[in-house]
């Protein structure tokens, strides 16, 4: 996590903290076939398109990651510590909103959209942003891609923190990489202590503390 300190802001650096999160429940961890993979997926997509229309590059990755791939959130056993590792993400197609989130960020984010992680309170979600006629979207990536309208955060943030909560529809609060970072650790840090798992909850809370 130390090394990834002065570039967390960057995609590199948002990686690489994810990484260093699962390689304390996967000490043999690879980053680099971590790399592979989401480059191979990218190179999927990159097949397909004919310029650099940002339209047809979100279009083109959510058919690859959600309809082809069937990269979808966890439902069966959404606690599940290996919801929040982007390697298990990988081989699973399952995870959390965060780290799906994660994921469709590293694939889209290299063709031309900039993405940004929305850090709604119960339900991390992806902001799309793009060049000139783009319009900015909101997708849910455990939802399969689903794309929402800025009413329907809204209306979802006022279920789970209520009505006080300042939100509105032009300032959704959009998550550092470091907040990214630090709301995986936190997810982590409530499942292990649900589980009794107290060294794994330490250390997690280390981690959590090189960020702050």
């Amino acid at each position: 996590m130390r090394v990834c300190l002065d570039r967390i802001e960057t995609p590199s650096g948002l990686l690489a903290g994810a990484l260093a999160i699962a390689s304390h429940a996967d000490p043999e961890l690879d980053p680099e076939r971590v790399e592979r993979e989401i480059a191979s997926i990218r190179h999927s997509i990159v097949s397909r398109l004919h310029g650099d229309d940002h339209r047809a590059a979100v279009a083109h990755t959510h058919a690859v990651l959600f309809d082809e791939l069937g990269f979808r959130g966890e439902t069966d056993d959404y606690y599940d510590p290996r919801n929040s590792f982007v390697h298990q993400v990988l081989e699973r197609r399952r995870g959390l909103p965060i780290t799906l989130t994660l994921i469709y960020k590293l694939v889209l984010e290299p063709l031309g959209p900039h993405v940004s992680g929305v850090n709604a309170p119960g339900h991390f979600l992806a902001r799309v942003e793009g060049g000139s006629g783009f319009t900015t979207m909101i997708v849910d990536p455990f939802a399969g891609g689903r794309v929402l309208t800025p009413q329907e955060v809204i209306a979802h943030v006022r279920e789970v923190a209520g009505d006080s909560f300042p939100i509105d529809a032009e300032r959704l609060p959009i998550a550092t990489h470091r907040d990214w970072l630090l709301r995986m650790l936190r997810n982590l840090i409530g499942v292990y202590h649900a589980r009794n798992l107290e060294a794994d909850r330490a250390a997690m809370e280390e981690l959590s503390r090189l960020l702050r």
